[in-house]
């Protein structure tokens, strides 16, 4: 959908918040799902999670735009190795080696998957992108974990959406938007499938795993990645990529596996 998208990124992402939270908002009042918040205790919190989403999602769909699928992809999908670091830094919590070996094994995959990157090509900004998301998206997710053990997964992403939202609105009067009028397919199913339900059901993760194990049993997702771009682009896949995904995949399955026993 990102790269499908033709809109600026920031206007993208504010459609997706707006569409997001519409739907967000009819399903937590069908389910009669508290919207109280206590901007005293968790303002902040909110306004800083909210803020660093919304930097997550734009920045990875100008990684989309400025490189290929295959380097956003990539790179956004270091944000588990450096969520090993830096949860027990902001979480204090204790270093797990097993987390960092898991991680380093993760990185090892990516590197394997990547395509050779010349540092004076113009992917290169596609990277730095990418990167600047992963470690968005991992600081997202350790300021949303208390946040997330105390209410509604729905509820939280719910109040995210609206603040980026708001934080976003200045876009809608800097870029054209006119094309979401003929795409609008496709930001519909940007906002319901992959923001409301996706975002929702991964941050109730957060009640049964680290953010450390939710996002490395995340890093699954560049394979069905791969899988999709298979069956409906026609995209078959290198043997490197073939490689370090069997890696990635197999990290998760002993994690997966290893968490599921300890429960």
């Amino acid at each position: 959908m990102g790269k499908y998208i033709t809109m600026a990124p920031p206007v993208t992402i504010w459609w997706r918040c707006l569409v997001g939270l519409f739907f967000l908002w009819l399903y937590c009042t069908w389910t009669d799902i508290s919207l109280k918040v206590n901007l005293k205790q968790d303002g902040k919190q909110y306004l800083i999670s909210s803020t660093l989403l919304i930097l997550h999602w734009v920045t990875y769909f100008y990684s989309l735009h400025l490189s290929s699928v295959a380097i956003a992809f990539i790179t956004l999908y270091t944000y588990p190795a450096m969520t090993t670091i830096l949860e027990p830094i902001f979480l204090k919590l204790k270093f797990e080696k097993l987390h960092l070996v898991l991680g380093a094994i993760v990185i090892v995959g990516i590197a394997i998957m990547s395509p050779t990157i010349d540092l004076s090509d113009g992917n290169f900004k596609g990277v730095v992108f990418g990167l600047f998301s992963a470690f968005c998206f991992a600081m997202r997710n350790i300021y949303s974990r208390d946040l997330a053990l105390g209410h509604n997964g729905s509820h939280l992403i719910l109040i995210q959406l609206i603040i980026g939202a708001i934080l976003l609105l200045p876009v809608v009067f800097i870029f054209e938007n006119n094309n979401v009028f003929l795409q609008w397919e496709a930001v519909v199913f940007l906002g319901i499938i992959t923001t409301a339900a996706g975002h929702t059901l991964f941050v109730r993760s957060f009640k049964h795993f680290s953010i450390t194990t939710a996002s490395l049993l995340g890093s699954i997702i560049p394979i069905y990645g791969i899988l999709l771009a298979y069956f409906f682009l026609g995209e078959v896949p290198e043997t490197t990529t073939i490689i370090g995904g069997t890696i990635i995949l197999s990290t998760v399955i002993f994690e997966s596996l290893r968490v599921s026993r300890t429960n």
